[in-house]
């Protein structure tokens, strides 16, 4: 019986540090595929744009000038479990959570009024 208690107390005991380690800061792997680790500037002459194999990428859009500024701005692009390319909201001048895999040729006024930024995530094994 006692080596029940002391194992059920060490499992308990492992189970609070653990909590305690995600709560403390520390980033674990699946934590840092959603962080933006690496990015790029894309132009038009990049259209379409792609990462490659079908990985999705993050997006940032930032006004050229404040008089064009819009809070939602809408992105011709194909999200990571989308047949189709389409209308996609993005908000400005902030990174969005939206999984796209491609960019669209097809946003003629995205690159006169914005710059437009890539971010992508680490890469996790086995996903």
């Amino acid at each position: 019986m006692k080596k029940m208690f002391l194992a059920a107390l060490l499992a308990i005991a492992g189970w609070t540090a653990e909590a305690q380690v995600s709560f403390k800061g520390n980033v674990t792997q699946l934590m840092n595929a959603a962080r933006i680790v690496d990015m790029q500037e894309v132009v038009q002459s990049n259209l379409p744009y792609t990462k490659g194999k079908g990985a999705p990428f993050s997006i940032m859009i930032v006004p050229k000038s404040s008089d064009n500024y819009t809070e939602i701005f809408m992105v011709k692009g194909k999200l990571y479990q989308g047949d189709t390319v389409q209308n996609i909201p993005v908000s400005v001048n902030a990174w969005n959570s939206v999984a796209l895999i491609e960019l669209s040729l097809d946003n003629p006024t995205l690159f006169v009024y914005y710059n437009v930024y890539v971010g992508f995530g680490q890469d996790i094994d086995g996903l």
